[in-house]
């Protein structure tokens, strides 16, 4: 699904670079040393954000509306005052972004006796998919 946030870009005069603050979340800031590094950054914090706030049943905001955003308050808050500053919706799909870049799996040994192996061999049951299904269920979290 894909998600889509205002986002106020402020050109750091005094280090160079960009500061990306998405005032729609409390605390979500990133930065970049160039224009695409900071989009690519903020693309990377919402994404996190959304795809985590899922698992942990975090309810997410309503985007606001592009020309209802504040920058010279955003300006202030970052004490960057004197500043550029423009907002740019930031758009990902959390998801698909998690599979591609932060979703690592990790192999694990486990042990069963053998007849229980041998029944579910003969039932075709995928021996990591039931064990994902599982633990995700035993920490009551969605399966991703």
């Amino acid at each position: 699904m894909l998600s889509n946030y205002p986002a106020v870009f402020l050109k750091d005069e005094a280090n160079g670079g960009y500061v990306v603050n998405f005032p729609d979340f409390d605390c979500l800031t990133t930065e970049g040393d160039t224009l695409d590094e900071a989009i690519a950054m903020a693309m990377d914090a919402l994404a996190l954000r959304v795809f985590y706030a899922d698992i942990d049943g975090y309810e997410l905001p309503q985007p606001s509306d592009v020309k209802a955003v504040d920058a010279d308050a955003v300006k202030a808050e970052c004490e960057m005052q004197g500043c550029e500053t423009f907002v740019n919706i930031i758009s990902v799909n959390a998801d698909e972004y998690a599979k591609a870049h932060f979703i690592k799996y990790v192999r694990k040994n486990v042990t069963l006796p053998e007849w229980l192996e041998q029944r579910a061999k003969e039932k075709k049951i995928n021996f990591s998919l039931t064990l994902q299904k599982a633990i995700a269920s035993e920490l009551g979290v969605p399966l991703k």
